[in-house]
């Protein structure tokens, strides 16, 4: 998992979404998981911002699919050799200091 500081408070932060599937891949990084087309890094940390979901304009366009559809993503981390729900992630990366 990205435990970096710099990855702020976002489950999205340093993850892939490849297309067609429910699996995020955690690749470590700046890569922002909600951008879907071009895999391109994080825009609150390219804006000098520590990433945090609850703030960032990316999730709140992507929240109503994300509603949709969260209770089907699975975590693929890098540091486990099991998926984690999407929710798991989530509580895990939002209790973690940043």
């Amino acid at each position: 998992m990205n435990t970096s500081v710099a990855a702020g408070k976002c489950p999205f932060y340093g993850v892939r979404w490849p297309e067609h599937t429910t699996n995020l891949i955690d690749v470590g990084g700046e890569e922002c998981g909600l951008d879907f087309d071009g895999h391109g890094p994080c825009s609150m940390g390219q804006q000098g911002e520590l990433p945090d979901i609850r703030f960032c304009p990316i999730a709140e366009r992507a929240k109503n699919f994300l509603a949709l559809i969260a209770d089907r993503v699975r975590v693929i981390s890098l540091q486990r050799s099991d998926a984690l729900s999407y929710e798991a992630w989530k509580d895990q990366v939002m209790r973690r200091s940043g």
